[in-house]
């Protein structure tokens, strides 16, 4: 009697259960909701890079005035492939300054290497969730190291450092760092 009842009952149920476009609304603010709980919870429906008005410095850094946007969205979508979703929140970087000397400038004092920007987070309703100011440089020890022993001297290797720099530390100020595993793994696919 019970299988009977609960079998001409379950069309009525489905029958009052919401459509998908009904529950979209829901889930998004679930989502809003989700992030007040915790970093854990992050997601980014989209990453926009913009570099107008960036401050490119120096010769080296003018010849990534073109390429600049693409690569570092580039970095950042590598680095946050596993918190994206469409249920997420957007997530904007306003590069401000570009800086790129050679190593042996660099390690010599001669000059330095840094990549700022600004990283925006905002909630459906536009009100920002988080915002962190991210600068990536290429230290002098480090510089001076890698032009002794005579690896990657050029500026390009400077600025791909830079880019994945930056894309790491955004992640470690958005959503914190990731786990031994996720490094590894990681690290064997580059």
């Amino acid at each position: 009697m019970n299988r009977r009842f609960f079998l001409a009952a379950l069309p009525l149920a489905l029958a009052g259960c919401q459509t998908a476009s009904d529950l979209a609304p829901a889930l998004t603010q679930a989502a809003v909701a989700g992030i007040a709980a915790g970093q854990d919870r992050l997601m980014f429906s989209s990453i926009t890079v913009r570099t107008t008005g960036t401050s490119f410095e120096g010769i080296l850094a003018a010849n990534y005035r073109a390429t600049l946007q693409a690569d570092l969205q580039a970095a950042l979508t590598e680095e946050l492939s596993d918190r994206m979703s469409p249920l997420g929140l957007p997530l904007t970087v306003d590069v401000t300054r570009l800086a790129v000397a050679g190593i042996a400038t660099t390690a010599f004092g001669e000059g330095d290497s840094a990549l700022t920007g600004t990283v925006t987070v905002k909630t459906a309703a536009g009100a920002v969730h988080a915002q962190h100011t991210i600068t990536a440089g290429a230290g002098r020890t480090e510089a001076l190291a890698s032009a002794v022993l005579g690896g990657g001297g050029s500026g390009e290797a400077i600025y791909r450092r830079m880019l994945t720099d930056f894309a790491e530390d955004t992640r470690e100020a958005l959503v914190g760092r990731r786990g031994i595993g996720a490094q590894i793994l990681s690290g064997m696919a580059g």
